[in-house]
């Protein structure tokens, strides 16, 4: 059996679980704001696309349009279309 850690083994890595853990926060807000980003990007590009026309886009035809990635969080493929 290996032997007990020490208080002061048990605070090292409290304090790198703790940095590990801000790092992982900022990395997560970060890809939140890319999604964000990316989403108001698509939703411009849709309405220049489509624009205001007679015939109305359903969200059932923007779903087959966009692969069925609408609505259920499917990862997107790493391609750059809009800068």
């Amino acid at each position: 059996m290996p032997p007990e850690p020490t208080v002061a083994e048990l605070l090292a890595l409290l304090t790198q679980s703790n940095a590990r853990i801000a790092e992982l926060l900022e990395q997560l807000q970060r890809s939140q704001q890319r999604n964000e980003l990316l989403e108001q990007k698509l939703d411009l590009l849709i309405r220049k696309v489509f624009g205001k026309k007679s015939e109305q886009l359903s969200s059932n035809q923007l779903e087959l349009l966009l692969g069925g990635a609408v609505g259920r969080g499917a990862a997107p493929k790493k391609r750059r279309l809009l800068d």
